[in-house]
């Protein structure tokens, strides 16, 4: 009988082991998924497509330049938070982060703006998106403000 009872404690014990390594596995695996967090903006739904694609890389031209980035890079230390040695790498990482694309929210086109990401980083991409719609808001503002 303690026969039996030592094998089924192993047998447990084993599974145990088995069963919090998958849970860590799994759990590792979702938090390394690719993901994007992105504001989405309304746009006119009488402009046509192409007059939507054609805003979008206008203002892609405009809001993803060296100095904005740099400046939403240095407003959120992303240079330490990365660990990178130079101001210059981080803003080329967050040229390769970034998007503006043409969407759909609400049955209604919209302009999305963001940056991708993993999915542990969903706090800090929501950080980095929330500061560029900052310039994005300024920009708008002073087209209003100064019609050209």
């Amino acid at each position: 009988m303690q026969r039996w009872m030592m094998i089924a404690g192993i047998v447990f014990m084993l599974g145990l082991v088995g069963l919090t390594g998958g849970y860590v596995w799994l759990k590792n695996e979702r938090a390394n998924r690719p993901d994007r967090i992105w504001v989405p903006i309304a746009l006119n739904p009488e402009l046509t497509h192409e007059q939507h694609e054609t805003f979008a890389e206008e203002l892609y031209e405009q809001l993803v330049t060296d100095e904005i980035l740099a400046s939403v890079a240095s407003d959120l230390g992303l240079q330490q938070r990365w660990n990178h040695s130079s101001s210059e790498t981080t803003v080329e990482e967050l040229h390769e982060r970034v998007f503006i694309e043409i969407g759909e929210h609400q049955h209604m086109p919209s302009l999305n703006i963001g940056f991708t990401g993993i999915r542990r980083e969903n706090e800090l991409l929501r950080e980095m998106t929330s500061r560029l719609i900052e310039d994005f808001q300024e920009m708008m503002q002073d087209a209003t403000r100064d019609p050209q």
